[in-house]
């Protein structure tokens, strides 16, 4: 896997991000050979039994009820989440029409 340098660059929004964007193959090659195999890392795993996929997908679903349950207006919700790890809440929120 290739280091690649990356400078941080001003996008037309007016937020920051590495330049250049690094390509779907080396976030790949990044995180099933370095992050997820990573002493460091405690929190991914490569591969997950059924129950643990289970968990992860019920925690998901009840962050969201918590979420939907502590707002005043229901009509219209978005979500922005960041540092969004394996997407299990992205994956509960689509199937609950988030945008």
């Amino acid at each position: 896997m290739t280091k690649l340098k990356y400078k941080p660059k001003k996008n037309k929004l007016g937020f920051y991000q590495a330049s250049p964007l690094p390509n779907e193959k080396y976030l790949e090659d990044f995180y099933r050979k370095k992050y997820f195999n990573s002493k460091l890392n405690h929190t991914y795993d490569i591969k997950y039994n059924k129950l643990e996929i289970k968990h992860k997908k019920l925690r998901a679903e009840c962050t969201l009820e918590f979420i939907i349950s502590n707002l005043n207006n229901k009509s219209k919700i978005n979500l922005l989440e960041i540092g969004c790890g394996e997407g299990y809440l992205l994956s509960s929120a689509k199937k609950k029409k988030f945008k």
